[in-house]
């Protein structure tokens, strides 16, 4: 693949330690023999077709910037409506101070709540103990590492005895049908457990519903991302599992409905 502009101009931007405004306000700026032997080393690996996000090892969500590496997925634009609608019933819509945050992956749901919401108590789970040390690293980066306690657990696990207000989950959701609608850049870099879940994708959501049947203490509200076509399925597994409970979507930009909201 060939290497667009912008592309080389955030490369650039990142090798120098300059912002990419600067280099477009100044393109008589010299590069030193080694940041140009740098810059060209980089560029190749994009070539290739490693995202920017693993090259940089940053991505902004939220308005806020995440260190992102192999270990993690690299944050969507369409998981910050679970952080709006999330900060909405906290701030907004009720006294709720303790979220769980499911597949925390970056730690970008977990730290942007933590950042926004002055009381928190934040639980991040992962499976995964490599992307947990990623969380935990924008956490401190952050300065919000003493309101998020990070633990190991498959799903609620190890967690079923905790009393939570609100459960926000970005789980993966893409089945085996979906695989060709997938990136290559995605399939060959991306962790391949962060995006699949089973032959339909709805693996972990039945997992997921099938634990909160043991919890101690059932949510308030819980939250969670979906794929484009997954709405009527999910639809059929929430009744199945719960009854007629108030469930409520919201859509992306793109009009695609993305993420749901069960009030308990």
């Amino acid at each position: 693949m060939s290497i667009l502009n912008l592309e080389a101009e955030i490369l650039l931007a990142h090798v120098l330690g300059v912002s990419r405004e600067k280099i477009i306000a100044h393109p008589e700026m010299k590069i030193p023999g080694r940041s140009s032997r740098h810059f060209k080393i980089l560029c190749a690996k994009r070539e290739k077709g490693m995202p920017l996000a693993y090259i940089t090892h940053h991505k902004e969500f939220f308005g806020l910037n995440f260190y992102i590496d192999e270990r993690v997925l690299i944050p969507r634009p369409e998981t910050e409506i679970l952080v709006e609608e999330t900060l909405k019933l906290c701030l907004e819509g009720g006294n709720y101070n303790s979220v769980l945050d499911i597949g925390t992956g970056s730690g970008c749901i977990a730290v942007t709540l933590a950042k926004k919401m002055l009381n928190a108590r934040i639980i991040a789970v992962d499976i995964s103990v490599s992307a947990i040390n990623v969380a935990k690293k924008n956490a401190q980066m952050h300065n919000v590492a003493d309101k998020i306690e990070f633990i190991k657990s498959d799903l609620l696990s190890g967690v079923l005895d905790r009393n939570i207000d609100i459960i926000v989950a970005n789980l993966p959701y893409i089945g085996e049908a979906e695989k060709r609608f997938v990136s290559r850049e995605t399939l060959d870099y991306e962790p391949r457990a962060a995006l699949f879940a089973g032959k339909t994708g709805l693996e972990l959501f039945e997992k997921l519903f099938r634990q909160l049947g043991e919890v101690v203490l059932r949510p308030k509200y819980l939250l969670a991302e979906v794929g484009f076509s997954q709405k009527p399925a999910i639809g059929k597994l929430i009744k199945s599992y719960f009854g007629n409970v108030d469930v409520k979507w919201r859509k992306d930009l793109a009009g695609i409905n993305r993420v749901f909201i069960i009030k308990f």
